[in-house]
C-alpha cells in the first residue's frame, strides 16, 4: 500500500477527482481505486493498453460517447444482491440484478460493433438475463412470469375471469339502481348539493346507498355492494393471497 505522503506529493487525489464517472458503481470504483505499486509494471500497462483501446474507440465520436454514457449511467451496485445468492431474494433485488445484466449486455454488445480489442476481460452474463426474461420481452424490467409456473398461470387466469366477472354483475346492478329510480346517471360515487333535498331524500330512502361523507356544501353517497358483487370479491381476495404465496416460492426457486 503507498503511504499517505506519497500518495499525497503525487496528487493521486486530484488525478482521481477528474475522473467523471456516470453511475453509482463508478463512483464506489473511484473512491476505492488504489494506485499501482512497485512490482505491478505488467499489469499497468495491461491496464493502459486497455484503457488506450477504449479512448481511441470513442475519442471522435460524440454519438458513441453519449450511447456509452447512457447505457452506463444505469449501472447500480447490487454487491448487496449478488452476496444473498442462495438465500431468499426478494423481488426488487432480482430486479436490479436484471437491470444491471441488461444494460452490461448493451455495452458489451457496443463495444463488441466497435471491435474493443479486450472483449475476452468481459464474461457474457446474457445465460442469467435469459432465466429472467422467459418471455424474451427484452426488457430492464423484471416481473414473475406465468411461465415460471402452471399453477400461477392458472390462478392469475382465474382472477382476471372473475374481476371481469364482478365488473359485469357491478354495471348492471348501476342500471338497476338507475332504472329503479329514475335517474339520468348512476356512478359508484354520487355528490348531492345540499340543497338538492329531493335527490337526497330519494337516495337515502332506497336503502341502495350509504353516506360516505358530508360536508358544507354537499352529501356524498355510495353504492351498497350487493350480495352478488361482495361473494365475487371474497373469491378474489383469496386467489390475490395465492398468488402472492406462489409468487413468492417462485421467486425462492
Amino acid at each position: 500500500m503507498i503511504d499517505k505522503w506519497s500518495f499525497d506529493a503525487l496528487e493521486l487525489q486530484t488525478i482521481l477527482n477528474e475522473v467523471e464517472t456516470f453511475s453509482e458503481l463508478g463512483k464506489k470504483k473511484r473512491r476505492n481505486t488504489q494506485p499501482f505499486l512497485p512490482g505491478d509494471e505488467e499489469e499497468l500497462r495491461q491496464y493502459f493498453h486497455k484503457l488506450d483501446a477504449l479512448i481511441s474507440i470513442v475519442r471522435d465520436d460524440n454519438l458513441l460517447q453519449d450511447r456509452l454514457k447512457s447505457e452506463i449511467s444505469h449501472f447500480k451496485d447490487i454487491s448487496s444482491s449478488i452476496n444473498r445468492l442462495g438465500s431468499k431474494l426478494d423481488i426488487s433485488e432480482i430486479f436490479e440484478i436484471k437491470q444491471f445484466c441488461y444494460f452490461y449486455q448493451r455495452v458489451l454488445l457496443i463495444l463488441t460493433k466497435n471491435n474493443y480489442p479486450y472483449l475476452n476481460d468481459f464474461e457474457s452474463l446474457m445465460n442469467i438475463y435469459q432465466l429472467l426474461d422467459p418471455e424474451k420481452l427484452n426488457t430492464a424490467t423484471f416481473k414473475i412470469s406465468n411461465l415460471y409456473s402452471k399453477e400461477l398461470a392458472d390462478v392469475r387466469e382465474l382472477i382476471a375471469v372473475n374481476s371481469r366477472k364482478r365488473k359485469i354483475l357491478f354495471k348492471k346492478h348501476k342500471q338497476d339502481i338507475q332504472e329503479k329510480l329514475s335517474l339520468q346517471r348512476v356512478e359508484e360515487k354520487i355528490v348531492v348539493s345540499r340543497y338538492d333535498k329531493a335527490t337526497k331524500e330519494l337516495l337515502e330512502s332506497s336503502n341502495l346507498f350509504l353516506i360516505q361523507e358530508a360536508n358544507f356544501a354537499n352529501t356524498i353517497y355510495k353504492i351498497k355492494i350487493p350480495l352478488s358483487v361482495t361473494e365475487i370479491d371474497e373469491i378474489i381476495n383469496g386467489l390475490l393471497i395465492k398468488q402472492e404465496i406462489l409468487s413468492s416460492e417462485v421467486i425462492q426457486q
